[in-house]
């Protein structure tokens, strides 16, 4: 089993066990699942992060880059990882808060693969001259504080995001 794990350092503190005050229990999470068969249920999981974000009185920021991330993974998860595949297709979108950090579990049976070892783009190139693709993951990364993979059997993926509330470490020390 292939895992990795990326603690992505972007100049600002980090949390870990500390951040959650030792509340180490998290929420039932809120769960979606999409049958991976078309990218016309991208709208099904808008709507599932607007009604989750109303619930959790989550930032327009916050939902906007859950909703972002979510909607990039499960796009590649929908056009390349089930394009080939006979496997019995489905994603499995998993959302568990606690009071200072937000968890995103993303699984599926598609082909294995780790989108986080995928190169930078050169962001130095014309728009005309870059390669296309490698953006959206690239913005995946640059959102959220912590990034892991994981293959899972039957083959398949899993993928954690986790981002740290560090607004309410300030407000709640």
């Amino acid at each position: 089993m292939m895992k990795t794990w990326k603690n992505l350092e972007k100049g600002r503190m980090r949390g870990t066990g500390m951040a959650v005050h030792g509340n180490t229990a998290e929420s039932e999470p809120k769960v979606l699942h999409l049958a991976g068969e078309s990218l016309e249920e991208l709208s099904t999981l808008h709507d599932f992060f607007d009604n989750l974000a109303g619930e959790a009185g989550w930032t327009g920021r916050l939902a906007n880059e859950f909703k972002l991330c979510c909607e990039e993974l499960v796009t590649n998860t929908i056009s390349y990882g089930y394009a080939e595949s006979h496997a019995a297709k489905g994603i499995k979108i998993a959302v568990y808060g606690l009071p200072h950090v937000v968890t995103m579990e993303i699984t599926d049976q598609a082909t294995p693969f780790n989108p986080f070892e995928t190169g930078e783009p050169d962001l130095t190139l014309d728009v005309e001259n870059r390669p296309i693709g490698g953006l959206g993951v690239y913005f995946v990364k640059q959102m959220m504080d912590e990034i892991f993979y994981e293959r899972t059997e039957p083959p398949g993926n899993r993928l954690i995001l986790r981002k740290f509330l560090l607004q309410n470490l300030e407000e709640n020390p």
